[in-house]
């Protein structure tokens, strides 16, 4: 009986010693363990542990740790931008209607450096709101934006003619380094996000691949709702639209760079360029030479000629320099008022006494000051009309007679102005900066100063001498076709009490470029001289 007892517990012992194999020691791998613990698995903690989800919940753009840092820098700095860029828009802005301060005076008008810096706004704001969803064609537009505002930078310096209105001042130089540096820094900003999108979708991929279970607990999935696909598929439309909008006006802007760059070999003026406003801006000045007995004259006779707007000085003088061999006047000249012609744009405010001022420092800066003791013949052309009356107020001793071509008179000119012809002049150089700049500044200045206009003209019209030989000389088509216009001539032939003649010529508004007309306007022009030297009215 003890051995039976002593074998049984020896058999209890034995099994305590001998765990069952249904039974496992706590920690003890198992057969359907993974061979390697969570912990263990470097590429699903280095992914888990290096993505940031984006400020905006609805799009999954996961941000790697290498481009945090960059990317809000980068963000940042887009809004300082954006915020220098509209500033810098008022600025120019601004200078167009007032000149801020002389440092900002340009030569050129204006409206290319207000295209320039609204467009660098333009394009800095959309990269901003539609930062988190850039797409190739958004990129694409905005390198060839880049493209052709770093070609036109190129242009501009080294076409002398554009350096000078445009890229030899500070406003011209900022504006265009400006939009170059801003365009660059938007396609930067652009491919990061594009790289980033590239790099979570490799990621997420990846991720998908070794963990499908935890992957969209931990990282999020991407809505699918139609709601979501429409508003994706808007802001990448808008985005596209917004983007090839400013790349289509930075080509227009382009084709006026280059335009401009060729007419460079046919700025050939004659005559002088004269600084004016401590070499702020030229204006245009040509005069004949006189001959050697009219240098001996205490007094020559001089004919200067003001043209309509969108003439050129020679073009309007061309039939008065055919009479310059018939000994009627000893000397012809004719220049291009602030912003016309061959004439840099002057700042603004500008009326006609400040124009008429400027052709008297152009004279006195030229090679011609003699023109200071002449006797003066004003003939002048159009809206020159009312410029040629307030100089000729301003220089009543010299003044000898006036001729006036199918002039405006100031009545029409007031009844023509108002807000919708200054939004047209400034639509107009919005629309075309290069080609049409200067005469829209111009006719804007003219809408700015109206009042200022309205006073110099009356105070004109009580200086210039009531004895002064006047003809009048109107187109019929005009008089024909308003009644106005035929009003408007007659007074014209009251400025003085010695009005010589009002010629109603059959022809258009520039009655020069006909032969017919053209030959009977030198007729009037030598009569007029004639009766001027012959008989002196007595007031």
């Amino acid at each position: 009986m003890s051995d039976i007892e002593a074998q049984a517990d020896q058999a209890e012992q034995s099994a305590r010693r001998s765990p069952s194999p249904m039974t496992r020691p706590e920690g003890e791998p198992r057969e359907t363990d993974a061979l390697l613990p969570p912990q263990t698995r470097p590429r699903e903690a280095s992914v888990a542990s290096s993505v940031v989800r984006l400020e905006d919940p609805d799009d999954l753009i996961v941000y790697y740790s290498d481009f945090q840092i960059s990317v809000r820098l980068l963000r940042l700095s887009l809004y300082f931008f954006a915020i220098v860029s509209f500033c810098w828009w008022l600025v120019v802005t601004i200078n167009l209607f007032v000149s801020v301060t002389p440092v900002l005076e340009s030569p050129g008008a204006g409206f290319f450096e207000i295209d320039l810096a609204g467009l660098s706004f333009i394009a800095t704001l959309t990269t901003l709101y539609f930062f988190p969803s850039p797409a190739t064609l958004d990129i694409l537009s905005s390198y060839l934006s880049l493209l052709l505002l770093f070609v036109d930078l190129i242009v501009v310096v080294s076409v002398p003619i554009l350096r000078h209105r445009h890229g030899s001042n500070p406003i011209g130089l900022i504006s265009l380094i400006g939009a170059v540096v801003l365009m660059a820094l938007n396609c930067l900003a652009q491919y990061i996000v594009i790289d980033i999108h590239y790099r979570t979708r490799e990621a997420l991929e990846e991720e998908r691949r070794l963990n499908p279970r935890h992957t969209s607990s931990r990282l999020g999935v991407r809505k699918t709702t139609w709601k979501h696909r429409l508003k994706s598929w808007t802001n990448h439309s808008l985005s596209f639209i917004i983007r090839l909008a400013v790349a289509v006006a930075v080509a227009f802007i382009s084709i006026g760079v280059f335009g401009a760059a060729l007419g460079q070999r046919k700025f050939h003026p004659p005559g002088e360029l004269i600084a004016i406003n401590n070499r702020h801006y030229n204006v245009h000045l040509f005069c004949t030479p006189l001959s050697e007995e009219a240098s001996s004259s205490q007094s020559p006779l001089t004919v200067l000629l003001e043209s309509d707007h969108g003439v050129f000085g020679d073009d309007f003088a061309s039939w008065v320099l055919e009479l310059q061999d018939t000994g009627k006047f000893d000397r012809v000249c004719y220049w291009d008022r602030p912003g016309m012609g061959y004439s840099d744009s002057a700042p603004s405010p500008e009326s006609p006494g400040s124009v008429s001022d400027i052709l008297s420092q152009a004279i006195a800066g030229s090679s011609y000051p003699g023109i200071n003791n002449d006797t003066l013949v004003l003939v002048s052309h159009g809206t020159g009309g009312l410029y040629s009356r307030v100089f000729a107020s301003h220089h009543a001793s010299q003044l000898g007679t006036i001729m006036l071509i199918d002039a405006i008179h100031e009545d029409l000119f007031y009844k023509s102005s108002g807000f919708g012809v200054a939004a047209k002049a400034f639509f107009k150089g919005i629309v075309w900066p290069l080609q049409k700049g200067r005469r829209a500044k111009v006719e804007l200045q003219e809408q700015l100063a109206m009042g200022l206009l309205r006073t110099e003209l009356q105070a004109a019209n009580e200086i210039i001498p009531r004895k002064t030989a006047l003809a009048v000389v109107s187109s019929g088509n005009r008089i024909r076709k308003s009644k106005d216009w035929s009003e408007a001539q007659r007074k014209l032939t009251k400025l003085t009490r010695n009005n010589v003649a009002w010629e109603i010529l059959d022809g258009p508004h520039d009655l020069w470029r006909l032969d017919a007309t053209r030959v009977k306007l030198q007729s009037i022009l030598t009569d007029l001289l004639a009766y001027s030297a012959l008989n002196e009215y007595e007031d």
